[in-house]
């Protein structure tokens, strides 16, 4: 996905392909957007993310962005 986030999709929820919540967007500064991520959320999903143990919240590229709608970002399955 070539398009870049802005501030319209803070408090989007983070949805895994199989629709298991991530987390949700709470800040997005320069296009780029940070999730803070569910504690109790599959170590599986971060590490395909690129995201470390230990963290709270991340950033999230849009490459691994399958769509973007009014209530939800999605994942792509692919990863």
């Amino acid at each position: 996905m070539a398009a870049r986030f802005t501030q319209s999709d803070e408090g989007k929820r983070v949805v895994a392909p199989d629709g298991e919540v991530i987390g949700r967007i709470v800040d997005v500064r320069e296009g780029t957007a940070r999730v803070e991520c569910l504690a109790d959320r599959s170590d599986t999903v971060r590490s395909r993310l690129g995201w470390s143990d230990g963290e709270r919240r991340y950033a999230l590229d849009t490459s691994v962005v399958a769509a973007i709608s009014e209530s939800e970002i999605q994942i792509r399955r692919d990863l």
